[in-house]
């Protein structure tokens, strides 16, 4: 019995279920109750599953796509004439490769080298439908819970355990199973779905399992062997990855059990696990019985009020009403309708503008950014402290009642003909009709989104020009919107794409009517004035200003744009684009109008709202001279004096000249005493840095190192951190902060230069697997405040690391080893010889000339060593060393002084001294600093003691002899404190 809405719309509750168990699992006695299992290899549908070496030669496909695309795409034709881009690999379960094709050699299920999926669909020769209860092993509600609500079916049924240690309860459904997903650890697999038949690979990292995926996703870029089969064995070796077969074993000798309908059993289940009778259950077809008009409230609405309740705690309105909304909108609700179920909570209005704030950011987002929605919900509402049951509850109503791809088309406000597109947009529809319907096939819309996101115009007006296109189901077409639009690193030119489908005549109408991202045309001066005009008149009149009117204005008078790293604003100038805030922004409007009747917050909003984007040439680094186009993978940069770019902007902008002439004055002299020691291991020191400093000019993440400079207070390391700060864009993210990913930490990073630390804390570096990932430019995906616009970090936008400290902090985890570049500054400068105003100085420019020195070999330095490693192994070895010592002094201390003996000891106040003692000498043969002397506390003493196996204890021990009065001897006692287990190394 399916769930009804019922007129009076009140929900049917599962516990109402009137069918006895022997109905339900369609007695079993019967004849013909049962599917073989030779008859599912039969008849059902198998294809072949993803192996790992697939999955690599993907990854290696990729990798050679990244680094030049146009080169790629001449030498692989197949993959221009086939209108595809390499991607990075999807999981192991996906098909080797798709659902309709399989691999020569695939020949069903129990083959030797690809595992098979089964299709849960409905069998036509069998007459019904296959259906796969899939219980997951995962903590939302415990595995042997569900085992027990499950147990009236598992007896009867074909059973596999899964990989993981679930099971595949399978079923045959006589009629069409419709139920929608739960959102527990049980998934439904029905209706074109598919599950694992009978194995599938694992990959294991040092007895772990890990996601290799994942792994390919933060290490693809070292698949750089052109040979494929040695680059994949490298990085096999590399990582120490196992590849495992992972069996999916039936638990019993069963076939597959028919019955009237499979949603019936799983509805049983759900009952006896106690989910609460308000929980919906609704089918598709529930859901298209909805009434989704716009009223207060619609029906759905007040389910969704209600199960929110609990959880709209005091101030955390604002991140549950940002990823509700995100939710919402990614599923098709309108923005009225989102606005009403915020406004349920806000009955005294003073929430007014945050929810506004909110919705704007959602629904008024720029096309192709990711917005937080089903993922972010789901995770935000786990971490509530309620009731598990109370969670699910609100999950479930939100899977099942509201997450879908059905029923409830996108929401597009109608197009406003006063607005001075809409002619433009109306003729590019008419010339788009006569070459695109309804029966377009999907490659053809997806040919038209493609161009349309190259013409930058907004989502908006895509969803409008879709609409008027492809009818009511345009909606259906724009499904793949996301993955067209995250083709930003594309090559392919979308007039190309456009002419096989359209006229040329016709395609140039149509690049005149929708704009481009920059355009020196005639038109565009006529645009200015014409807007000029208008804003002119509307002052004299003393009217209002709209801000669109406004917008329209900015846009063609100043030709902004925004960059698609960081959304910051920039201007053109005679020297290329180049960066503006709002102050300056507004003085242009005051110079063209004087005061307007706009208020300062409209203009605001005007500003941030510039949507032109401009793209980024990474190669490319800008001087007051000219430009610096740096190859690929060569080692010699090109300059060209007096040359800018003019649509897009460089990697870097520097405030001085490219200069190979350049003597380096004062800054020269400061380095060179600060970096040239004669320390072992360290007599490139300067060559070093300036390798570092090279490498942070790069338009990408080369070599996964992150840059330390470590010296007593004094010597001369704020002041080298001013020569970067004065050459490149930074950010000041603290590393502990990277290390422990708290939500928004990292958004100020974003397509910064660098990032630099310059207070190393001195607590332990613990768990640092995210920033290995950091350094190596695949830290994930970072969220941005106040904003629902999240950004992937990749090898570009991802900043090179500085760090510069006293103290180095302790790090335990693996690869730091590989990635530290240390830089040594030991010497500290004579306080006779202190400039108070040399760090601002160089900040406000005085010092450029000898800048231009610094940056020229900085730059030649790296480049002329590029392809070569970046310290030699000694190197490395020397560096971490010398890391160890300055960072675990007392780790490194307690090992050298004792050692760990059962049953022997070492006294507390002997073993303190001891270890004081070598603190000083160590101090004075200049191995640590002083500062590592100070804090020597008994605790972090007993820490130290304790890592080696030392125990601290009150024991009595003898410390020598006492005479009686008639001559007999007998030792002295006494307690003290001791550290047991450890004994003094005996000196070579």
């Amino acid at each position: 019995m399916s769930t009804k809405i019922e007129e009076n719309n009140k929900i049917e509750s599962i516990n109402s279920i009137d069918k006895t168990e022997k109905e339900i699992i369609n007695n079993g006695n019967k004849k013909n109750d049962y599917i073989t299992i030779n008859d599912i290899k039969k008849y059902g549908k198998f294809f072949a599953l993803k192996t790992p070496y697939k999955a690599l030669k993907q990854a290696h496909i990729y990798n050679q796509y990244t680094i030049d695309p146009e080169k790629f795409l001449e030498e692989n034709n197949w993959w221009k004439e086939h209108d595809k881009i390499p991607k990075i690999p999807s999981p192991l379960k996906a098909p080797e490769i798709d659902r309709n094709n399989n691999p020569k050699g695939y020949n069903g299920p129990n083959n030797k080298l690809w595992g098979s999926a089964l299709l849960c669909n409905e069998i036509k020769e069998l007459k019904g439908y296959l259906t796969v209860i899939d219980i997951d092993n995962k903590e939302e509600i415990p595995l042997n819970e569900i085992e027990e609500a499950f147990s009236f079916i598992m007896d009867k049924t074909r059973v596999h355990r899964t990989g993981s240690g679930g099971y595949h309860i399978y079923l045959f459904s006589k009629e069409k199973p419709t139920l929608s997903q739960p959102p527990i650890n049980i998934d439904y697999q029905k209706n074109g779905k598919y599950v694992v038949f009978d194995y599938r690979y694992e990959v294991f990292q040092n007895d772990e399992k890990i996601n290799l995926i994942n792994l390919i996703e933060e290490h693809y870029m070292e698949l750089t062997n052109p040979n494929m089969e040695e680059s994949i064995k490298e990085f096999i070796t590399s990582y120490k990855l196992e590849i495992k077969k992972s069996f999916y074993m039936p638990i019993n000798d069963k076939n597959v059990l028919i019955v009237e309908n499979s949603d019936d059993i799983l509805k049983k289940g759900l009952n006896n696990l106690g989910l609460k009778p308000n929980k919906i259950i609704a089918t598709e077809s529930d859901i298209q019985n909805i009434d989704f008009s716009e009223g207060d409230y619609t029906f759905e609405g007040k389910i969704l009020i209600d199960a929110l309740k609990p959880f709209l705690k005091k101030g955390h309105f604002h991140n549950l009403g940002m990823y509700l909304t995100g939710f919402l909108y990614k599923n098709y609700y309108s923005k009225k309708f989102t606005k009403n179920i915020l406004n349920a909570f806000n009955p005294d209005g003073k929430g007014n503008q945050a929810i506004k704030n909110i919705l704007n950011s959602v629904y008024n987002h720029e096309s192709g950014v990711n917005v937080a929605g089903w993922t972010a919900l789901n995770e935000y509402i786990k971490e509530y402290n309620i009731e598990n049951k109370t969670k699910y509850n609100l999950l479930e109503i939100l899977y099942t009642g509201f997450k879908r791809d059905i029923s409830h088309p996108m929401n597009v406000d109608e197009y406003n003909e006063d607005d001075d597109r809409s002619n433009d947009l109306n003729k590019a529809i008419i010339i788009l009709s006569e070459f695109f319907t309804i029966k377009s096939s999907d490659l053809e819309s997806e040919k038209l989104l493609y161009y349309l996101y190259k013409r930058k115009i907004t989502y908006r007006q895509i969803k409008i020009i879709f609409k008027e296109l492809f009818g009511k189901e345009y909606w259906k077409r724009l499904k793949n919107a996301k993955e067209i639009f995250n083709r930003q690193k594309s090559k392919l030119k979308a007039n190309s794409l456009m002419s096989h489908i359209i006229s040329k005549k016709s395609l140039k109408k149509l690049n005149d009517l929708i704009p481009t991202p920059i355009n020196y045309s005639i038109d565009v001066i006529k645009d200015k004035k014409y807007y000029y005009q208008m804003i002119q008149e509307l002052i004299d009149e003393d009217e209002k200003i709209s801000p669109l009117i406004l917008q329209n204005y900015i846009e063609k008078a100043y030709r902004l744009r925004v960059n698609e790293i960081n959304n910051y604003i920039y201007k053109p100038t005679p020297n290329g684009y180049k960066e503006i805030d709002f102050k300056e922004f507004n003085k242009f409007l005051m110079n063209d109008f004087g005061k307007i009747s706009v208020g300062r917050a409209e203009i605001e909003k005007v500003f941030y709202n510039i949507n032109q984007l401009i793209p980024i040439k990474y190669n490319i680094l800008h001087f007051k001279n000219g430009l610096l186009e740096i190859p690929e993978k060569g080692t010699e940069p090109i300059f060209k004096q007096g040359e800018f770019l003019k649509d897009s902007l460089p990697k870097i902008s520097f405030p001085f000249n490219w200069n190979p002439d350049a003597t380096g004055g004062k800054i020269r002299a400061i380095l060179e005493e600060a970096l040239i020691i004669d320390d072992e291991g360290f007599d490139e020191n300067l060559k070093v840095f300036f390798k570092s400093l090279g490498h942070s000019c790069m338009g990408k993440i080369e070599n996964h190192i992150i840059s330390i400079m470590v010296g007593p207070p004094g010597s001369s390391k704020s002041t080298i951190l001013m020569m970067l700060k004065r050459g490149l864009s930074f950010s000041e993210v603290p590393i502990s902060d990277i290390i422990k990913n708290e939500r928004f930490a990292l958004s100020p990073a974003v397509g910064k230069d660098i990032n630099i630390d310059d207070d190393l804390q001195n607590d332990m570096w613990k768990g640092i697997g995210k920033l290995n990932t950091f350094i190596a430019g695949g830290g994930g995906i970072v969220e941005m405040k106040h904003s629902n616009i999240r950004i992937t970090l990749n090898n570009r936008n991802t900043p090179k690391i500085w760090g510069a400290s006293n103290n180095l902090p302790p790090v335990i985890g693996d690869g730091f080893e590989r990635r530290l570049v240390l830089i040594k500054v030991p010497k500290k400068i004579d306080s006779k010889n202190v400039d108070i105003h040399l760090q601002s100085d160089i900040l406000e420019g005085k010092y450029d000339e000898d800048l231009e020195w610094f940056y020229y070999t900085a730059i030649t330095t790296y480049l002329k060593e590029r392809n070569m490693p970046f310290v030699s192994q000694k190197q490395k070895e020397i560096m971490f060393n010398e890391y160890q010592s300055k960072s675990d002094s007392l780790f490194n201390c307690v090992n050298e002084l004792f050692e760990f003996a059962k049953g022997k000891y070492v006294e507390n106040g002997e073993a303190i001294d001891m270890i004081k003692k070598w603190h000083y000498e160590k101090e004075e043969e200049g191995i640590i600093f002083k500062e590592q002397n100070k804090n020597l506390s008994s605790q972090k003493i007993k820490t130290a003691l304790e890592r080696i196996g030392a125990d601290k204890s009150r024991e009595t021990i003898t410390i020598g002899s006492v005479e009686d009065e008639n001559g007999k001897i007998f030792p002295e006692n006494k307690q003290k404190w001791v550290y047991t287990n450890i004994q003094k190394k005996k000196k070579n």
